[in-house]
């Protein structure tokens, strides 16, 4: 079915800016697609085109694009005639008519607004979900509904705080469900705004572009803080992880950085990129996740008494029992000892894992794991358990702190700063998200993974510019091992394609604003959720600080096995049978973790 007529017009979107809409009509009905935009845009972005009339909207208007597409590229779609099921061929003749490497000629934002409602209808035409329609485009058989990274604490250009850094997220990788992560995404947003209110103030509680509240901090180590206490106080400890977008291309000054870069200008304020990437490893390693306090009971500075490895090791029943008042908390001083005089056992005792077992304690500090093995690794041999409530054997234990972890960085370093990102990427396990640096293009995707600069694409259609380009994007770095995270912008509008996007690139990773921002989307990804197989979840109780394999992305086919650098866990996703309610699968982050 070809297309019968393209009306464009001049909207207004999220942050008050005008965009494009475009209604597309075939006989099957309209179809109406809408344009974000960007605040912090990477330099080697597509073409936003903007009017420059300072006389209208502060020369933000966008008439030039609105005409391009009624006068030149509607009519041309019309005489050509072509299916709107042929999303290539329509976007090639597009970007072969703009014949600009920035599409400058005729602006992205007016090709990709075209591009978006043909994409609709072209589901239309099939009778198919746009999701289904999006991943039939990607060849991709199976369907992954992603974990949401909510934008709680706004920084950088999107608040008018003193905080740099632009984005701390919370990711609900514990969730079994797309609707259970959107719950636990809100409830920690509101736990974080009484933690805001009782140690700022009401007023601390004002939000950004996005939707994230924006406290006037400038230590970025005080928002992760702020952070690790509302998803305590939420209850979450155990399946909430912690992203961030640095943007560092916006405090970047002469390959020097600025962390109060909205202040006057100081010369001695700024850093190095290596002391940059050493702020970051500090935060790596002061918000690591589940880290255990050593091999031995003893590492803790006591000895086991038989009747508590009895009751630990074999969990016979063990409902609630309180530490031993004289246990040894060693290096652990008053920490372990608040532990030992309140904490109880949770749940009805300890879980077999083939090679050993894991309990999980909950104090009013938050979750806690411990897993004991009998005559295993210290012995170097298989786990033995008793059931007479006696250690068969050499004995190890070891107890696990549930919190959450920083698993995720965006545009660490300038979006140019190429050497600052191989170097990063060498030193850590976590995912490195290129935004700036990649920016949807596959040739600067491909040159990042040549140079391993980072191990995850972050996808945003307005920046490449048309539909078939985003899918290849998503190929391409899905082909090198990287994850990928699709993302909205802080200019949005009702327009709920990319939630649709996401689900049909399999991509696992749907980054958006916090509150209110962006839940229109949201609330079109519970949709799917009865027609695709499975959903986010994340580990068990809690996922590895070091994990760098897919949340749901796979590398080059869905459902791949995924690999993880030095000690990360990965999942290989059950096939999907079509129509099929599947068992949640755990999914992590980064997509293999290439280097």
């Amino acid at each position: 079915m070809s297309i019968q007529k393209i009306v464009a017009r001049e909207i207004l979107d999220s942050r008050g800016n005008p965009t494009v809409e475009v209604d597309l009509h075939t006989a099957k009905g309209r179809f109406r697609a809408a344009v974000p935009s960007g605040a912090s845009t990477g330099i080697h972005e597509a073409l936003e085109l903007r009017d420059g009339d300072k006389s209208r909207y502060l020369g933000k208007g966008v008439l030039k694009a609105v005409e391009h597409i009624n006068k030149t590229i509607g009519p041309a779609l019309l005489e050509k005639k072509i299916s709107v099921v042929e999303q290539e061929k329509i976007d090639k003749l597009m970007i072969d008519m703009d014949g600009t490497e920035n599409k400058s000629k005729f602006g992205a934002n007016a090709i990709l607004g075209v591009s978006l409602a043909v994409c609709k209808a072209g589901a239309a035409e099939k009778g198919v979900p746009l999701y289904r329609h999006i991943a039939d485009l990607a060849g991709n058989s199976d369907l992954i509904l992603p974990v949401p990274a909510f934008n709680v604490i706004n920084g950088g250009s999107h608040a008018g705080n003193k905080l740099a850094m632009q984005e701390f997220m919370v990711l609900p990788v514990g969730a079994t469900s797309f609707r259970e992560a959107m719950r636990i995404g809100a409830e920690v947003y509101h736990s974080l705004k009484g933690v805001i209110k009782a140690k700022y103030g009401k007023d601390a509680t004002n939000v950004g572009d996005e939707g994230g509240f924006a406290p006037n901090i400038l230590e970025n180590n005080e928002a992760l803080e702020l952070l690790k206490a509302a998803i305590g106080q939420a209850g979450y400890p155990d399946k909430v992880v912690i992203g961030m977008d640095v943007a560092a291309s916006e405090f970047c000054r002469e390959g020097h950085y600025d962390l109060d870069f909205k202040s006057p200008p100081d010369p001695k304020r700024l850093i190095t990129g290596e002391q940059l990437g050493q702020l970051y490893q500090s935060f790596i390693k002061n918000y690591p996740g589940e880290g255990g306090t050593g091999g031995h009971w003893e590492g803790l500075g006591g000895k086991v008494g038989g009747s508590l490895v009895a009751r630990m090791g074999l969990g016979m029943g063990i409902g609630e029992e309180k530490w031993p008042p004289n246990w040894d908390w060693g290096p652990l001083g008053e920490t372990g000892k608040d532990w030992g005089d309140t904490g109880r056992v949770w749940g009805g005792g300890p879980r077999r894992t083939g090679r050993d077992w894991e309990g999980r304690w909950r104090f009013p500090s938050g979750t806690y794991r411990a897993a004991h093995g009998a005559g295993g690794t210290a012995a170097g041999r298989e786990p033995a358990l008793s059931r007479n409530r006696e250690v068969a054997g050499p004995y190890w234990s070891t107890l696990g702190i549930a919190a959450p972890a920083v698993v995720s960085i965006e545009d660490p370093f300038d979006q140019d700063d190429w050497e600052g990102w191989q170097r990063f990427l060498g030193q850590v396990d976590i995912q490195v998200v290129g935004d700036d640096l990649t920016v949807t293009n596959p040739r600067r995707i491909q040159r990042a993974a040549e140079l391993r600069a980072c191990n995850c694409l972050l996808l945003k259609v307005n920046q490449i510019g048309s539909v078939t380009e985003s899918i290849q994007a998503c190929k391409l770095a899905q082909s090198h091992g990287w994850g990928v995270m699709v993302s909205h912008r802080s200019g949005e509008t009702e327009d709920t394609f990319i939630a649709d996007l996401v689900v049909g690139l399999c991509t696992g990773q749907d980054r958006g604003g916090a509150g209110g921002q962006g839940q229109i989307r949201r609330a079109q990804l519970q949709e799917p959720q009865g027609q695709v197989g499975r959903g986010p979840t994340g580990a068990a109780v809690t996922p590895p600080r070091a994990t760098t394999s897919a949340l749901g992305a796979t590398k080059s086919s869905p459902g791949a096995t995924t690999s993880a650098p030095r000690g990360g866990t990965s999942r290989n996703p059950p096939s999907k049978r079509s129509g099929a309610q599947q068992a949640p699968t755990s999914y992590f982050f980064g997509g293999g973790g290439a280097r």
